[in-house]
């Protein structure tokens, strides 16, 4: 796949034997909520209110709006700054693998301007302006705080984006970085469509706002992807508003690596639980005071210590109360933020998301797909493992690796992958367990589990590990799907060569290790006249025998202890709630084959 470069940089801790570790980059989306802009237009303002529209444009006269060529434009003239009435074709066709929208779906409909540079191509670096052609008056807004507002859609590669407007004509700019990294990192899409506001208050300097505004729409990068704008508007200011820019979650840094986890297993009982953090913007007029982070899940409620943010500055706070999850189950996080003020824009105050205690799996993914990996460009058809590193707090004995398939290229049909483990043993990462081979069947997206080539793995409280999916390498390589932004040097693999390399800006592997103890046995079964019934079931299980054999019962808990044996050639019934609720693996042997089933008691 095009966009995925391997670049130099050295990691920290080697990784395989002559592992060079290097860097590419690859990243995921949080996605942003703010103000949508208010549509009425005035033509006179005798009280300035909160809200006020002062200007207002939907692109409807296309030569409202022009190009210019920036300072570092490379020559070509595709894929640059235009109004259109839809997403280009080319783009659309892209659209199944990427997820991104495909149509500007803003108030007013219709026109809107859009920058393509996937359509400009490699090797050209576009440094482009989208600029109204007639000055701005906004002379009635005096020396009040003033937000630029628009309707977009993206997809962001290592392009950046900005706004810049001008008080005096275009004498000087005020440049204001929109859709930053820290928000908006590498392979990530915008909503659908997305309402971004803009403080632009610093623009007017020391005087009032004049008559002589302009204002323009920066995009700076090399064979990206693209950028489409829409319902542009300048509205006064809220005095008090703050916005929750992006937040992280991950284990206390002075006790473990300090790694996001979303799916924590029932074996992991030490697991010392999740860190909150977010960085705060004041996206108002006014200073805000006793601004805090507040984090909320079943049976957790934590708020960090408070500080004053001027206008337009930004804050980073944390609670370092961990949360710990109890039951199997899912967990609601909210992570927002409070002040002393009433917010006025209170959408965009809040990021929500779930983990999981798992009965049975243990991963870093939140199991919402973003992008995906098939390989690097120094490698394009060798073979390829990418994976996360994660902690054991406790033995856990692996049964098998579940692996999400990104959708695949029809030439990768029949294709086969596998899943690895590898320990860290103080200097480099060890493969010590690896899965049987899977094989692409279908090209659409699905996750498959395959087990341990051994039957299980054992691994011991206090293994770093890294757990990768591996394919073999071809011209349309298998590829495995990613999910959210996660840390640097915690996404790891290796090429066809043997050398290691880590992901920049990187997206979790959705990649999980999983201890079910029926993943380690054959669950294909040729005991079609045996059933074992019912199930779930509060204790008594009846398991039946029309094969007219002699059958043997082998029945284990989760940790595949031998809880209860027995010979019968008739059907039978057997009493789990003896050994509690839970889940249990009935194995039944006869002269005719296998039965295995996984049984659940209440």
């Amino acid at each position: 796949m095009k966009k995925i470069y391997l670049l130099a940089g050295l990691l920290s801790i080697g990784v395989g034997a002559s592992a060079q570790i290097q860097s590419t980059s690859l990243s995921v989306e949080n996605s942003k909520t703010t103000l949508v802009p208010n549509k009425k237009k005035l033509s006179v303002a005798p009280t300035k209110f909160e809200g006020q529209v002062y200007y207002t444009n939907n692109f409807s006269t296309s030569t409202d709006w022009m190009h210019v060529s920036g300072p570092g434009q490379s020559p070509g003239t595709s894929g640059q700054w235009a109004v259109v009435n839809a997403v280009p074709a080319s783009l659309v066709a892209q659209a199944p693998s990427y997820g991104f929208p495909i149509a500007m779906n803003s108030v007013s409909g219709g026109n809107f301007a859009f920058i393509n540079s996937d359509e400009a191509g490699a090797g050209l670096v576009q440094d482009a302006f989208l600029i109204n052609t007639a000055a701005i008056d906004l002379s009635a807004a005096g020396n009040a705080s003033l937000y630029l507002n628009y309707t977009e859609i993206y997809r962001h590669y290592q392009e950046s984006f900005s706004v810049e407007v001008s008080n005096n004509n275009g004498s000087t700019w005020t440049t204001f970085v929109v859709n930053p990294l820290v928000e908006v990192p590498v392979n990530t899409n915008s909503a659908d469509p997305e309402f971004e506001t803009v403080n632009i208050s610093s623009a007017k300097g020391a005087g009032p706002w004049t008559n002589q505004v302009f204002v323009r729409f920066h995009y700076q990068g090399t064979y990206d992807w693209f950028w489409g704008i829409d319902d542009v508007n300048i509205t006064e200011a809220f005095a008090n508003e703050i916005k929750l820019s992006n937040y992280y979650q991950a284990t206390d840094l002075t006790t473990t690596q300090g790694y996001d986890y979303y799916y924590v297993d029932n074996s992991q009982v030490s697991f010392p639980g999740l860190t909150f953090g977010g960085t705060i913007f004041n996206n108002g007029s006014a200073t805000q005071n006793d601004v805090a982070l507040h984090v909320t899940a079943t049976g957790y409620d934590q708020t960090s210590s408070t500080v004053v943010i001027a206008q337009g500055q930004s804050d980073t706070l944390s609670i370092s109360t961990p949360f710990i999850p109890g039951a199997v189950g899912p967990y609601v996080v909210n992570v927002e933020t409070t002040m002393a003020a009433v917010d006025s824009v209170p959408t965009n105050n809040m990021k929500t998301f779930t983990m999981y205690k798992s009965l049975y799996e243990y991963g870093r993914d939140n199991n919402i797909r973003e992008s995906s990996i098939g390989n690097v460009t120094s490698n394009p058809s060798g073979e390829l493992s990418i994976g996360n590193i994660m902690e054991i707090f406790d033995p856990m004995t692996v049964t098998a690796i579940k692996i999400r398939l990104d959708a695949q290229a029809a030439n990768a049909l029949g294709s086969e992958f596998q899943g690895e483990i590898w320990v860290f043993d103080g200097t480099d990462f060890i493969k010590v367990a690896e899965t049987v081979l899977g094989t692409v069947n279908v090209a659409t997206a699905e996750w498959r589990q395959l087990k341990i080539s051994t039957g299980s793995f054992l691994l011991n409280a206090g293994d770093l590990v890294l757990v990768t999916a591996k394919h073999f390498g071809t011209a349309d390589p298998v590829r495995f799907s990613l999910a959210q932004t996660t840390y640097e040097q915690s996404v790891q693999g290796f090429i066809a060569d043997g050398s290691g390399f880590s992901l920049s800006n990187p997206g979790a592997v959705m990649v999980r290790l999983s201890d079910d103890p029926t993943a380690s046995v054959n669950t294909v079964t040729e005991l079609t006249n045996v059933s074992v019934y019912p199930n779930p079931t509060t204790g008594l299980i009846t398991i039946s025998n029309n094969d007219n054999t002699n059958n043997t019962i082998t029945i284990t808990d989760i940790t595949g202890k031998v809880v209860a044996t027995k010979t019968a050639n008739t059907a039978t019934t057997i009493d789990l709630s003896v050994f509690g609720q839970g889940v249990y693996v009935v194995k039944v042997n006869n002269a005719n084959g296998q039965l295995v089933e996984r049984v659940v008691v209440r």
